[in-house]
């Protein structure tokens, strides 16, 4: 390609006396004489292992979170409360038969699956952690996508992003279905 188009640029690996590889970022590029002939090929190479070590430790942690999540049963969310978009971690299959995909449409979409008895009060907290960013705290009932009704118990909190902005929620979507039930027969 260098050859070809005068440069290439990428990533390789070389290979140390002991056969370890060190990643590295590349340019070759390509040098013609005055008949434009290929004379040389000249590279920059620079070693990128301190990155890698980091993607492949995020990618760790990723995993470890979402592995945590899933095994708690629960289903985190990243809610944008300027763009009212939301993401999902976790399955939220178990909780609400839908999957992520199925769930995109953001607050939007939540809303939609909120029992109707229960949506006005879930607007006001809505409202109410809006302006005043507090925590999210919120038990409502949600239709399940095979007609039932589950208990869900959120919690969430604002967080200063990258640039200075209050405007992202994160928390967990919790079935209480089972505690619910258990208090009504109590009662």
């Amino acid at each position: 390609t260098a050859i070809a188009e005068g440069t290439w640029t990428g990533e390789t690996a070389l290979l140390t006396r002991d056969k370890r590889e060190i990643p590295v970022s590349q340019v070759i590029i390509s040098h013609r004489n005055a008949h434009g002939d290929l004379d040389f090929l000249s590279t920059i190479i620079r070693d990128i292992s301190d990155r890698k070590r980091e993607e492949v430790a995020r990618i760790e942690w990723a995993n470890r979170y979402d592995a945590a999540i899933r095994a708690s049963g629960q289903v985190l969310f990243d809610w944008n409360s300027t763009t009212n978009e939301i993401t999902y971690g976790g399955d939220p299959v178990p909780l609400l038969g839908y999957t992520s995909a199925e769930m995109a449409g953001g607050l939007d979409r939540l809303r939609s699956l909120v029992h109707p008895e229960d949506l006005a009060a879930f607007d006001e907290e809505i409202q109410r952690v809006t302006a005043t960013r507090e925590p999210f705290r919120h038990g409502f009932r949600a239709l399940h996508k095979d007609g039932s009704v589950v208990h869900v118990e959120a919690k969430g909190y604002f967080f200063i992003d990258r640039l200075g902005q209050i405007g992202r929620m994160v928390g967990f979507l919790a079935d209480v279905t089972s505690r619910q039930l258990a208090q009504l027969e109590l009662a």
